[in-house]
């Protein structure tokens, strides 16, 4: 689970000032899940 917030938080920073374009919203859905999932199961 450590490594998962882990990863989280370097994605998350990097979306919301990149342009969500960029991602075509590949990554964001995916990030969300990854970032919403491991803070729920908290």
């Amino acid at each position: 689970m450590r490594a998962r917030i882990q990863r989280v938080p370097g994605l998350v920073p990097a979306l919301p000032p990149a342009p969500p374009k960029d991602f075509s919203g590949e990554l964001l859905p995916a990030t969300q899940t990854d970032y919403f999932l491991p803070i729920a199961s908290k």
